[in-house]
């Protein structure tokens, strides 16, 4: 119980009431998920595996064609991000990732049918 002495009486007991271990589940197997509609994909690339410990909030890839491919996934409606307010640098593979790299949202309170479509999206982009 010391992790919870920084947080107020209601704070505590939101924490300890979340479904921590439901949570985790669900965000691990949304991003297993991406990952799989990915690997159906050629025009795109995860950046990393999933370990067996990490607690994805975001989906991380590469686009091989990021104009076209990042207006796509935005006219789908998708509310991805990626690193464009990076300043320009000397860096070729700064410069490159930041406008290939997406992050496609994971989180736990995807539904079903959002996730479905999440995967159909990223497997023809």
């Amino acid at each position: 119980d010391s992790a919870w002495h920084a947080l107020s009486g209601f704070e505590a007991r939101v924490a300890r009431a979340a479904p921590a271990a439901q949570i985790i589940e669900k965000r691990r197997a949304n991003f297993r998920a991406l990952d799989a509609a990915a690997a159906r994909n050629p025009r795109v690339e995860a950046l990393f595996k999933l370990d067996e410990t990490s607690v994805p909030y975001v989906f991380p890839m590469k686009l091989s064609a990021p104009r076209r491919q990042f207006l796509a996934l935005r006219q789908a409606g998708i509310g991805i991000q990626r690193w464009e307010d990076i300043a320009r640098t000397d860096c070729p593979v700064a410069n490159e990732y930041r406008e290939a790299l997406v992050q496609v949202p994971c989180q736990h309170d995807i539904t079903h049918a959002q996730l479905e479509a999440l995967c159909e999206i990223i497997a023809s982009v």
